[in-house]
């Protein structure tokens, strides 16, 4: 198979929507997907990403292997679209994979992406999602099993703090 490009990206997120939406049958939509795109996709990753845009409208988390831009691109627009409670269950449900499959990248980028729209679990920002609003270069983080430790060096020597509400 190829490539997945930006524009099948953009075409599997507007037909998963419809999908979603009950505008226009998975069928239907898995079927126009690989007319449009037959060397790029196969039929069942068709279906799952087709399917993709409701499980994250619903906070559900997936083991099976994902495109991390597809990923990204799904959450960005659920919550441009829907707003910060669709956005939260997708954020959730694309960090769930991520963790799952420890994809360390995609976990920084769906932390970023939170922290631009201010997105929180269960009331909360997440520790990383703190951590990424510091812009400073010195700043190292440590985590043991009950607490946090932020270290910043400032031109005095290095300093740290203890975190335990995270």
């Amino acid at each position: 198979m190829g490539k997945m490009t930006q524009e099948l990206i953009v075409d599997l997120y507007i037909r998963g929507k419809a999908v979603h939406k009950e505008e226009i049958s998975l069928k239907c939509a898995t079927e126009e997907i690989l007319n449009m795109y037959p060397d790029n996709i196969h039929e069942s990753s068709a279906q799952f990403y087709l399917s993709l845009y409701s499980d994250l409208i619903k906070g559900k988390g997936s083991t099976w292997n994902q495109n991390s831009d597809l990923l990204i691109y799904y959450v960005r627009h659920i919550i441009e679209e829907n707003g910060k409670s669709d956005g939260t269950k997708a954020y959730e449900g694309a960090l769930k994979f991520a963790k799952a499959k420890s994809r360390k990248s995609l976990i920084a980028s769906l932390e970023k992406l939170a922290a631009e729209f201010e997105l929180s679990l269960n009331g909360r920002i997440s520790f990383e999602t703190w951590l990424n609003m510091f812009p400073e270069k010195n700043i190292r983080k440590v985590q043991s099993t009950d607490m946090f430790m932020l270290w910043k060096r400032p031109k005095s020597g290095w300093e740290y703090n203890l975190l335990n509400q995270f």
